[in-house]
């Protein structure tokens, strides 16, 4: 909207501002006073205020509090580990019976690496992607939820108390146009120890 507004602030001047050849002599002096022409075409007065950045560490701290009423709305979807914040949006894109995610998105181990996970899960052990999976599982859901698109937020490496500015992540499932998917791929550390790079 900023970029339209401009464009169009810019578009309408043109017409008005003689953009004309000057003297340059008398340009530079303008420029060196600090002057500026009587009907200045600056768009400084048109220029749209951008938003502040979401802090989706405070917004999850909130809400493990209770600082934030959100009744009825477990598993909240903005939530955090000591380095990552993640926001949802408040529905998902897709509810689907875990078949229907297999063949939608083509992850034929779909059951067994949702089981390796909750195996791990339930033990404590971290989760690695390790391939091993058991071909006999039966989980205790027959139904996901998908989100398209999530929003994530990492603390500035240099300074731990700072958060950047949040990203959208997509993950589109295989098309026509395109066989193995759209997504944007990340690596999260969640641990408050790193190594860099």
């Amino acid at each position: 909207m900023f970029s339209c507004d401009l464009a169009t602030y810019l578009h309408s001047q043109g017409s008005q501002v003689d953009w004309g050849e000057e003297d340059e002599d008398e340009v530079f002096k303008q420029v060196d006073g600090h002057e500026s022409y009587p009907e200045d075409p600056s768009v400084a007065d048109h220029m749209a205020a951008f938003r502040p950045a979401s802090n989706y560490f405070a917004m999850a701290d909130e809400l493990r509090r209770g600082s934030i009423s959100m009744a009825g709305t477990k598993p909240y979807g903005t939530f955090s580990t000591t380095t990552t914040a993640f926001h949802l949006a408040s529905k998902p894109s897709l509810r689907l019976s875990l078949d229907e995610a297999a063949e939608t998105f083509k992850i034929l181990d779909l059951h067994q690496a949702l089981m390796e996970y909750l195996h791990r899960l339930e033990n404590g052990t971290l989760y690695v992607v390790s391939g091993t999976r058991t071909n006999h599982c039966v989980l205790p859901f027959d139904r996901i939820q998908i989100w398209y698109k999530v929003h994530m937020q990492q603390m500035q490496y240099y300074n731990s108390k700072v958060p950047n500015g949040p990203q959208m992540l997509r993950a589109l499932p295989p098309l026509t146009s395109c066989p193995h998917g759209l997504y944007d791929a990340v690596v999260i550390n969640a641990e408050p120890q790193s190594e860099w790079p």
